[in-house]
C-alpha cells in the first residue's frame, strides 16, 4: 500500500484559468499575426511562446532561464493543446528571439490588439469611465452641459475648493 510519501502532489494552480482566458480572448493568434516568423524554422509559434511567458508571469514569475523549470511538472497539452509546446521549445533562446520580434512588431500595437480583443469578447462597455482623479486639478474652462461631470473630491494639496 502506498503511503503519503510515495505519492507526489501537484497542484496545477491558476495556470489552466489564465491559459483559458488567454486563448479565450485570442493572445497567440493576435501575436501570430503580428509578429515576424517563419513556420519552417519556429517548433512553437511566437503566440505559444508568449502564452506561456504570461502563464508564468502570473503564477510564478521566474527569470527567462528558469521558464522551463517552472513547465517541467505541468501538464503542457492540458495548458496549451495538445503538442502545440514541446517542453524542449521553453528556452531562454525561444524567449529571447520573440521578445526581440515583438519590439520589432511595436509591442505597444500588440497590446492594443489584445486589449481590443478582451474588451469585444467580453462585451466591455466603454461609454463610461471611472478614474481616481485624486490630486489632479481642472483650469480653464470646460463645458457644463457635456457627459463629463468634473466635481470636487479629496485633495491631497489640501485644496477643497479646485475642482
Amino acid at each position: 500500500m502506498a503511503t503519503m510519501e510515495d505519492v507526489d502532489i501537484l497542484s496545477a494552480g491558476a495556470a489552466p484559468l489564465i491559459a483559458a482566458y488567454c486563448r479565450e480572448i485570442g493572445i497567440a493568434d493576435i501575436v501570430n499575426d503580428m509578429v515576424r516568423w517563419d513556420r519552417d524554422q519556429w517548433s512553437v509559434t511566437p503566440g505559444d511562446l508568449l502564452v506561456t511567458l504570461i502563464v508564468n508571469l502570473l503564477v510564478d514569475r521566474a527569470p527567462l532561464y528558469r521558464v522551463r523549470d517552472f513547465y517541467e511538472n505541468r501538464d503542457l497539452d492540458l495548458l496549451f493543446g495538445p503538442g502545440r509546446v514541446p517542453l524542449s521549445a521553453l528556452n531562454d533562446r525561444h524567449f529571447g528571439t520573440l521578445l526581440d520580434r515583438l519590439f520589432d512588431a511595436n509591442p505597444k500595437l500588440v497590446y492594443e490588439a489584445i486589449s481590443t480583443s478582451a474588451i469585444v469578447s467580453h462585451h466591455i462597455d466603454l461609454r463610461q469611465l471611472h478614474s481616481d482623479t485624486t490630486s489632479q486639478s481642472v483650469y480653464g474652462q470646460y463645458d457644463r452641459d457635456g457627459e463629463l461631470q468634473i466635481t470636487y473630491g479629496h485633495s491631497k494639496d489640501y485644496r477643497p475648493d479646485l475642482k
